[in-house]
């Protein structure tokens, strides 16, 4: 309760400051329409009272338009950051999505099942450990070339965005933390090229996975490692280019 309150009025605090001359305008002009004074110059009241009316009139409209152009503005910059985002969050549900689908394509009774990102993530590297430790090796997994380009499909649409990150958070398109957080991302992905060198190295992605989870965990993003998803129903389908479908 306490914390609702303390963001109530830091967002009221915010609003006054944001709009405080407009305010002041107003609430002189009204002051100076209902105060009863006069300079003995029925004249020079009315044209003073004229003035503080047109002032009130005239500060109204300059409001209205800022406030509506503000809003323009913001849903601007929020198609501009989905527009900007939308090929990370499309890389990031892709490689999420392979470690489903590598599972169920090789064991028909797991397609139907649903599982987080981190529980795919624990039964692909579990079979993988398994399968490398057996002679038959029955489970075969991704192609290390092919799971190193999904990581660098993420790291190449991260530096995109980072690129321009200053005048994103400039233009107010995009907050800093956003930012901060693609670049952890980009970051721990870039790391994979340390690891796959070769087929066995590939197990050490196990770790950039988990280490994917608790940077996602700590944004907004988060629901990307929270829905439950299988072969069946992909991951994609509960999300759309403005994030988590309601």
């Amino acid at each position: 309760m306490k914390e609702r309150c303390e963001l109530l009025l830091l967002k009221i605090v915010g609003i006054l400051k944001m709009y405080c001359i407009y305010i002041v305008i107003m609430f002189v002009s009204v002051l100076v329409r209902a105060i009863p004074f006069s300079s003995g110059n029925l004249s020079l009241d009315g044209t003073i009272n004229d003035i503080a009316i047109g002032a009130f009139a005239s500060t109204l409209v300059a409001w209205l338009v800022f406030v509506h152009d503000q809003k323009q503005m913001k849903n601007r910059n929020r198609e501009l950051c989905e527009y900007t985002i939308s090929p990370l969050l499309e890389a990031l549900i892709n490689y999420m999505q392979n470690f489903c689908r590598s599972v169920a394509i090789e064991d028909v009774g797991m397609r139907s099942e649903t599982h987080t990102f981190s529980e795919w993530s624990s039964l692909y590297f579990s079979r993988l450990s398994k399968s490398t430790d057996s002679p038959t090796g029955e489970f075969h997994g991704m192609d290390k070339d092919f799971l190193k380009a999904s990581l660098d499909r993420i790291c190449v649409a991260s530096k995109r965005i980072l690129s321009n990150e200053i005048w994103f958070q400039k233009e107010e398109v995009m907050e800093k933390e956003e930012c901060d957080l693609i670049y952890e991302i980009e970051t721990l992905c870039e790391s994979a090229n340390l690891f796959t060198i070769n087929d066995q190295a590939t197990m050490n992605v196990n770790m950039i996975n988990q280490e994917l989870c608790k940077i996602i965990q700590q944004s907004k993003w988060r629901a990307l490692i929270e829905v439950k998803y299988s072969h069946y129903a992909p991951l994609e389908n509960h999300f759309t280019k403005r994030g988590m479908k309601k």
